[in-house]
């Protein structure tokens, strides 16, 4: 779910079109045809989940020819019952019209999962992977990749005398002379002396922030 967003703020940023995230928790008035033709009329890209496309396909309320560019990240997914695999073969590959059919585009950084497999079945599962995706892998060739490659760094280790030990900041004392009778702000007064102690005073009174989020008196 967060992968979805994510990628609809890139696309928000680099486009200068409307762009609609969409995934399966938002509720039930994601699954009506009125919701999805608002979204169609409304957006020039929606980025959602693999299967949210899966059930908006079966229960018609989008189609296949209402799709111009369909692209698959982590395409390599594509395979068994993946929801990859069931958008390609029971509603791409059943548009008979290919002029309907919407162009294809995975991403993936290993086209191939087949870990610890002869380079029989390697082939193999790259052909099936072209074959269901109606694509073709295009990858860099092993010089380019050498060539492009950049060399290790050099490391250098820095390294700086240890804190005081722990003590309090001003903000913990004065935290700790309104409320230091109540047995929920224990906890809390030791973490704050650890974190001065190993991360400075700034961080000390940072961590009151986050406390006080979560205390419960």
């Amino acid at each position: 779910m967060d992968l979805v967003f994510q990628q609809a703020n890139v696309l928000r940023c680099g486009l200068d079109q409307k762009v609609e995230s969409i995934c399966g928790s938002m509720g039930t008035s994601l699954w009506h045809k009125t919701t999805w033709d608002r979204h169609f009329q409304q957006n020039m890209a929606i980025v959602c989940t693999a299967e949210v496309l899966v059930q908006c396909l079966m229960h018609s309320f989008i189609n296949m020819s209402q799709i111009n560019l369909l692209i698959f990240d982590e395409a390599h997914h594509a395979k068994n019952n993946h929801p990859y695999a069931r958008i390609m073969k029971d509603y791409y590959s059943q548009e008979l019209d290919v002029t309907k059919r919407p162009r294809l585009f995975g991403m993936t950084a290993s086209p191939i999962d087949v870990r610890g497999q002869s380079s029989d079945h390697i082939k193999q599962a790259a052909s099936d992977l072209e074959r269901l995706l109606h694509a073709k892998i295009a990858t860099i060739s092993g010089e380019q990749l050498v060539n492009n490659s950049i060399s290790r760094p050099d490391e250098e280790v820095a390294v700086y005398a240890k804190l005081e030990s722990a003590q309090e900041t001003l903000l913990h004392q004065a935290i700790k002379a309104k409320y230091g009778d109540i047995t929920a702000f224990q906890k809390f007064f030791i973490s704050s002396k650890r974190h001065n102690s190993e991360l400075g005073r700034w961080a000390s009174d940072m961590y009151w922030s986050f406390a006080f989020a979560d205390v419960r008196i």
